[in-house]
């Protein structure tokens, strides 16, 4: 084997099976160097070692590193220091797998929900009845008064720094607001009692998290802009009426589909559940 050749730059980048372009980067950030420059031509040539250096470069951006991490690890001349970095590196990859693991259970659920639901709504846009809903965990704060969208921002926040995850995984698209209200009642849409950031349950045990025992409910959809939402409630008041209903004085609401998923307004839908005795 002839370890003395030199290969130009684009022999070098076809037998990596990189670019051009990324062997000047990594040039740039001091992670290789020509092992030869011709002075009359400016030809760069390369040799065996800057075939060991471009791997490793990307055997280190596999594990995670950024170029200025490899560019610090290059420097690093004795085992102990470089496993340490290693390891480091791999709570990392540990804590960033984690968190897409709830992503992807996240992904399922959102489009499980929203295709069933719309799916239900085609067949029957004036859909309510009542169900047996599923007991459901989430991080609760208490609305003090009627929230404007400062303090509404600000309970978010407060919910998120409880449960750390969530703000890494998620945001406000699985909120859930809270209403003490008795729908029959007049009702305010903005006078909520509190905001509910739902949690997997595999996350029941952790500090904050609440489960919320819903049982026999009246679920229905309001759909399109929420100025509208009077309509939907009227419907559920009709509802009540005629099925002699006694409800628990609360309600919960959550989106759906929102500007998360799409800017149309009328594609929006919120769930509504209202227990009932």
């Amino acid at each position: 084997m002839n370890c003395n050749k030199l290969y130009r730059i684009g022999e070098l980048a076809k037998l990596k099976g990189v670019s051009i372009q990324a062997i000047r980067h990594y040039e740039k950030y001091g992670l290789i160097s020509p092992a030869y420059v011709d002075e009359i031509t400016g030809y760069r040539y390369y040799s065996r070692t800057q075939f060991i250096d471009i791997s490793r470069i990307n055997f280190l951006k596999m594990l995670g590193f950024s170029l200025n991490e490899i560019k610090e690890f290059f420097h690093v001349s004795d085992l102990s220091s470089s496993m340490k970095i290693i390891k480091n590196k791999y709570i990392q990859f540990h804590a960033k797998l984690k968190r897409l693991n709830i992503l992807n259970d996240r992904y399922k659920k959102t489009i499980s929900k929203i295709s069933s639901i719309s799916s239900l709504l085609e067949k029957n846009k004036n859909y309510i009845d009542i169900k047996i809903v599923e007991d459901f965990y989430g991080i609760e704060e208490k609305v003090k008064k009627e929230a404007n969208w400062h303090d509404f921002e600000k309970l978010i926040a407060k919910a998120q720094n409880k449960y750390p995850f969530y703000s890494k995984t998620g945001n406000a698209y699985s909120l859930i607001q809270k209403y003490k209200n008795d729908i029959c009642d007049k009702f305010d849409i903005n006078a909520m009692d509190g905001i509910i950031i739902e949690i997997e349950e595999k996350y029941k045990n952790y500090d904050y998290v609440k489960r919320y025992r819903i049982g026999r409910a009246i679920v229905t959809y309001h759909t399109g802009d929420i100025d509208t939402i009077n309509l939907t409630l009227d419907k559920i008041r009709m509802y009540i009426r005629d099925n002699a209903l006694t409800t628990k004085g609360i309600i919960y609401s959550k989106s759906i589909v929102n500007r998360f998923i799409t800017n149309n307004v009328y594609n929006h839908i919120k769930e509504l559940i209202i227990p009932i005795k």
